[in-house]
């Protein structure tokens, strides 16, 4: 038995026009298109902004024709898309609407969605990817810099510690009680004497007074803190840095330490002030 060959006669026609977002018109036609013909779109309203919106394929998407527009829909107005030359399908069927045929839609606010096209989405990932490793290049080169020049601080520290430790070492042995003073107004038969703050040493090393550890019937006493009667305290003013004795009711051995120091070299040294209820207060070197 023998066929005869088939051949497609169907013509395709549209099925729909509609606004698929302000800047795009979709065209559905009954079968897939080969070719998308051409087309005018206009304003129904005479007082609308663009009485003709200007239009470009922008793809077929089987019985879809899509269309761009030059000019954005808006939702309050009605608009027709007339038929400039007839649509063809896939084996070359002219459409059944002919040139002129009118189709109306309405417009809408929806905004266009952004759909990126394949090569620009690949060099955007290939770009994204460049500047990740620029990044995290140019990161580890700024760690390597930081570590250098914290290393180079460091070095540069050492060897100002070591250039200054003589300096430092020499004022601490220079430092022996006959070099604490006590004011000449509150002298150490006073009833509160006060050591005087010691200058800096000649070689630029300089002194400060410290609190310590050893206490004898006595305390350190913090500025504006409550004072006790009974107790001896010791407490570094503020300001000036001189030592303030206060006598209590009974002998005390109150014991603090000057920090010796130059740029980063630091030493210190102890001393004893022995404070008696009544006489002279004395200091000595530990």
């Amino acid at each position: 038995m023998l066929y005869g060959e088939y051949k497609d006669e169907d013509k395709p026609y549209i099925l729909t026009v509609s606004a698929a977002d302000r800047m795009t018109v979709e065209i559905e036609y009954s079968e897939t298109i080969g070719y998308e013909g051409r087309y005018t779109i206009k304003n129904t309203d005479d007082y609308a902004r663009y009485r003709t919106i200007s239009n470009s394929l922008k793809k077929i998407d089987r019985n879809r024709v899509i269309l761009s527009l030059g000019q954005p829909l808006e939702s309050s107005y009605e608009y027709i898309l007339i038929i400039d030359s007839q649509a063809k399908d896939l084996v070359g069927n002219t459409s059944e609407d002919i040139r002129g045929d009118e189709f109306y839609f309405m417009g809408t606010d929806l905004a266009p969605v952004k759909v990126p096209d394949l090569d620009e989405e690949e060099d955007r990932l290939a770009a994204g990817a460049v500047k990740a490793a620029l990044e995290a290049r140019a990161g580890a080169v700024r760690n390597k810099i930081e570590k250098a020049v914290e290393a180079i601080r460091e070095v540069r520290d050492e060897i100002s510690n070591v250039k200054d430790m003589p300096d430092v070492e020499d004022a601490r042995a220079w430092l022996t009680g006959d070099k604490l003073s006590f004011s000449p107004i509150y002298a150490a038969h006073h009833k509160e004497p006060r050591i005087l703050a010691l200058k800096s040493h000649a070689n630029g090393a300089s002194y400060r007074f410290a609190e310590a550890d050893t206490v004898v019937y006595g305390r350190f006493a913090r500025p504006g803190g409550k004072k006790e009667e009974k107790a001896a305290s010791l407490e570094i003013m503020k300001g000036t840095g001189d030592i303030k004795i206060t006598r209590g009711k009974y002998d005390a051995v109150i014991t603090f330490k000057v920090k010796i120091s130059k740029g980063k070299a630091v030493a210190e040294k102890l001393f004893k002030v022995n404070i008696p209820a009544t006489g002279n207060v004395t200091v000595e070197a530990l």
